[in-house]
């Protein structure tokens, strides 16, 4: 969190902020989903805030999957197999999908987002 505060205020208006982070059950300071990173962006005033899922993991991504999209990340838990316990994570994927849940049942993956840029300032294109 304070890494992240400190990322933050040095952006300039305009300027990208990308986050690889890991979900986690502890007690460290900071957001401990990719749903609260993605609310901690928005809360801190990024613009175009999205995530993605490292599929399987951030150390060895095969495949970065929005989660915005809900085909894109049916059509990766289909082929989740190959991953230790595959099947039953690919059940609890699907059930996290469905109730809405996913950004936070995910274990890794990469939150952006865009500083707003300053008022009556136009952007390149």
């Amino acid at each position: 969190a304070p890494l992240f505060a400190s990322a933050a205020a040095s952006l300039r208006p305009g300027g990208w902020i990308c986050l690889q982070v890991r979900r986690s059950l502890g007690t460290r300071p900071g957001p401990h989903t990719l749903a609260g990173w993605k609310r901690a962006l928005e809360r801190s005033g990024f613009d175009d805030v999205a995530v993605y899922w490292h599929v399987p993991t951030l150390e060895r991504p095969a495949r970065f999957v929005p989660t915005a999209s809900r085909t894109a990340v049916q059509d990766t838990l289909a082929h989740y197999s190959g991953v230790r316990f595959g099947k039953a994570k690919a059940a609890i994927g699907r059930l996290a999908l469905n109730l809405g849940l996913f950004n936070v049942a995910a274990a890794e993956g990469t939150v952006v987002g865009r500083r707003a840029p300053e008022p009556g300032r136009q952007e390149l294109p």
